[in-house]
C-alpha cells in the first residue's frame, strides 16, 4: 500500500486533475472518497485535514496539500519528495502564520 492518498470526490474536476496527474506520473496511491456535499458537510475528520473542505487533499504522512496548484507541484517533484516535502512545510508553516493566525 502506498504512504500517498488521494481524498476527494470522484466526480470533481479537480480530484481528476489530481488523478491525471498521479496517472501520468505512475505513482501509487491510495484514494479515499470524500462526500463535501453531503447534507451534513464535509466530514469533521476530513475539516481537521483541510479547514476550508475543498477537494482534492494530497495526504503524504502527516504531510498534507489542499490547494490543486500545490499537489501538481509536489506530484511533479515525486523522485525527491522528501526534499520538496522540507521546502513545502517551511513554505506552508508560513503561509499559514500569514494568513491564517493573522485574523
Amino acid at each position: 500500500m502506498s504512504d500517498l492518498k488521494l481524498l476527494g470526490l470522484r466526480v470533481s474536476v479537480y480530484t481528476r486533475i489530481a488523478r491525471l496527474a498521479l496517472a501520468e506520473k505512475n505513482i501509487a496511491y491510495q484514494f479515499d472518497e470524500v462526500d463535501i456535499f453531503a447534507d451534513s458537510g464535509p466530514p469533521a475528520d476530513y475539516l481537521a485535514l483541510n479547514p476550508f473542505g475543498t477537494i482534492p487533499c494530497l495526504r503524504h504522512g502527516e504531510f498534507v496539500l489542499y490547494e490543486t496548484p500545490e499537489g501538481a507541484e509536489m506530484l511533479e517533484s515525486f523522485p525527491r519528495l522528501q526534499q520538496w516535502l522540507r521546502e513545502m512545510q517551511n513554505r506552508d508553516s508560513v503561509r499559514r502564520t500569514a494568513f491564517h493566525d493573522n485574523g
